[in-house]
């Protein structure tokens, strides 16, 4: 990939080993990474991945309900 590609992952399973992914983006091989899954799922606030520059994690359309999304929050 350029450095300048943002790498997607839309699918409902992890197709990427997450250090290979945080390996790319710390050494600026790729520019970002936009996730919907994450292992574990919800992804825990201490990960790494939600600390570097250039990653949006966005939660899966399937979680858009007010019961789901308020639980997310409690995580």
């Amino acid at each position: 990939m350029k450095n300048s590609a943002i790498f997607v992952d839309t699918a409902r399973r992890a197709i990427y080993q997450e250090d290979d992914l945080i390996h790319a983006l710390r050494t600026n091989e790729i520019g970002g990474a936009g996730l919907d899954v994450s292992d574990p799922e919800p992804m825990l606030q201490t990960e790494l991945l939600l600390r570097l520059s250039g990653v949006c994690m966005l939660p899966p359309i399937e979680s858009a309900t007010k019961q789901t999304r308020t639980q997310m929050t409690q995580h």
